[in-house]
């Protein structure tokens, strides 16, 4: 039903690109547990600029079809989908400080998110 209404999201299936296997890196590293009410989509076209996006309200993350490329590292969809995922998890709490918080304290154990992180930048994709 929200997929619906959201126009931007397109297949779970990358071209280049597994979300799936990003989130085994993600949850094998143990900054992860899988939640199956989260659905994670690449967006239909390349949006160029932020990485993904996502929704509290409707558990959905779409992943910039940028990122759906070998040029990319694969730290990069990781770093995309781990924020995304963090952000849905943190909910809507009334302190956006703490929410703020949480997200970057997932970032932050991220092995490589410094050098990833300036990959991105280099390229013009925002977390």
């Amino acid at each position: 039903m929200y997929l619906e209404r959201d126009e931007r999201a397109g297949s779970a299936e990358g071209e280049h690109k597994s979300i799936e296997a990003s989130l085994g890196r993600l949850e094998g590293l143990g900054l992860i547990e899988r939640d199956p009410s989260i659905d994670i989509r690449w967006s239909r076209e390349e949006e160029r600029g932020s990485a993904a996006r996502s929704s509290v309200l409707m558990r959905l993350v779409i992943v910039d079809r940028a990122l759906d490329s070998d040029e990319v590292p694969d730290s990069a969809l990781d770093l995309a989908v781990l924020k995304h995922l963090a952000l849905i998890r943190a909910g809507f709490l009334a302190e956006p400080m703490r929410r703020d918080r949480e997200v970057e304290d997932a970032l932050s154990r991220y092995p490589g998110f410094d050098g990833t992180i300036g990959w991105m930048e280099d390229h013009g994709i925002s977390l």
